[in-house]
């Protein structure tokens, strides 16, 4: 099962965000309000089409690795996401497996990484400050964040994990 994700939703607030943020830069430079507010609005659409192509990309891109993944583990949940690292973050994927929370940047970043995160390593999973967030409090202290869509469901699908409830089903509809 995979995290739901609304391209429609994801192409909107980025192109308003970069539109915005966009038309106030040439505002500043142009001094010309309606000039800008058209370079804005330009430019925030184009800026979302790119993104949204980019995520849909990366999506199909991941099926490569979720194959392989697959032969080791069963797959139960998975979706974009992104990996706090301090105030940068690596963009990837994140999959919830029988045993472990995996996560694998991609390639587009200045560096990959694989997170692997064992359930019982994990202390507590919880909403994070920043937006559409978790947190994972790990046993030796080290607090994990991710960025992911549908957060409810990744919360609450780890917990049943964690606490020993989980009879999810992986990817091929079996009970685990």
């Amino acid at each position: 099962m995979r995290a739901k994700n609304s391209y429609l939703k994801n192409f909107l607030i980025s192109a308003f965000l970069f539109g915005i943020s966009f038309s106030v830069v040439c505002a500043l430079i142009y001094g010309d309000i309606l000039k800008a507010f058209v370079l804005g609005i330009s430019a925030g659409t184009l800026f979302g089409i790119l993104m949204t192509l980019f995520v849909m990309y990366i999506s199909k891109k991941m099926n490569i690795f979720r194959a392989k993944l697959a032969e080791e583990h069963d797959i139960f949940f998975e979706g974009g996401a992104n990996y706090w690292e301090g105030k940068n973050s690596l963009g990837g994927w994140l999959f919830l497996t029988e045993s472990v929370l995996y996560f694998v940047a991609h390639k587009y970043n200045k560096t990959t990484k694989e997170i692997i995160i064992p359930y019982a390593d994990i202390r507590m999973v919880s909403r994070s400050h920043k937006m559409k967030s978790i947190e994972i409090l790990c046993i030796d202290g080290r607090l994990e964040a991710f960025v992911v869509n549908e957060r409810k469901k990744w919360i609450s699908k780890l917990n049943e994990q964690i606490n020993g409830e989980g009879n999810l089903k992986n990817c091929n509809g079996d009970i685990v």
